[in-house]
């Protein structure tokens, strides 16, 4: 046979075989996608659902309750002033009425806040069940029929509980001031929407549209104050100067 012909021959033989390398790789892949998507396994998504369904079965704790319920304020308070933001060039009723649902939106969210609200009794039952646990807990640790290793397990309880039940009353705190805070800012929204409609009342159109503009900076004073209030409650905040009076 021919150098050529051999040479020829080698090429063909080459090219089959990296073919049947490529093909044998693309049915590995495809029975691997087939298995993956028959048995859930494999894939690239896969990490993530396993993370998500982790996070799903994890227990909800008290803390995740009062945050759902302080995000929810903050989303409703902040959806208000967005509205009332947006209606800028809008008529002067329209822009009133929006400013009507940030005050009733913030009535609403200090309803909630207050010590007769929700979020407040949240807090107050997770403290509740919190020293009801830690009682538990110091009785075990106190306890003569139990060893030594297993009495200084339940202090460590007893302890965590501690950084827990403090967490609880400082975001409580929190809570007092924010009422405190929306409530001034509340009252001073009001005192501008009855400027501006006095303004109207007098027929001074041009300064009742001015204070209306001037209405955005109280707004925007909102929204940033039930941000702060948001992240306050979502994180472990620092002891406010009155908790030594909280109750």
């Amino acid at each position: 046979m021919s150098l050529s012909k051999i040479a020829k021959c080698a090429l063909v033989a080459g090219v089959c075989v990296a073919g049947m390398s490529v093909y044998v790789q693309g049915a590995e892949a495809e029975v691997s996608a087939s298995i993956g998507g028959k048995f859930g396994i494999g894939g690239s998504g896969d990490k993530s659902k396993v993370e998500a369904t982790k996070e799903a079965d994890k227990p909800k704790t008290p803390m995740d309750d009062i945050s759902q319920r302080a995000g929810d304020l903050q989303e409703k308070v902040k959806t208000a002033v967005l509205m009332f933001q947006k209606a800028n060039n809008a008529s002067r009723e329209e822009r009133m009425s929006r400013l009507d649902q940030v005050i009733s939106t913030i009535d609403n969210s200090l309803g909630e806040m207050g010590e007769t609200g929700p979020l407040y009794k949240e807090i107050d039952k997770a403290l509740k069940t919190t020293a009801e646990t830690q009682k538990k807990y110091k009785d075990k640790a106190l306890n003569p029929s139990l060893d030594a290793k297993m009495r200084e397990r339940y202090e460590k309880l007893v302890a965590k509980l501690d950084v827990e039940s403090n967490n609880l009353v400082n975001r409580r705190s929190v809570l007092r001031k924010a009422c405190e805070d929306l409530d001034h800012r509340k009252k001073g929204l009001v005192q501008e929407k009855d400027f501006v409609i006095d303004l109207m009342a007098a027929d001074d159109l041009k300064a009742a549209n001015e204070a209306l503009i001037a209405v955005i900076d109280t707004v925007k004073g909102v929204s940033e104050a039930i941000d702060k209030f948001a992240e306050n409650m979502t994180t472990t905040p620092a002891a406010p100067a009155d908790v030594k009076g909280a109750r």
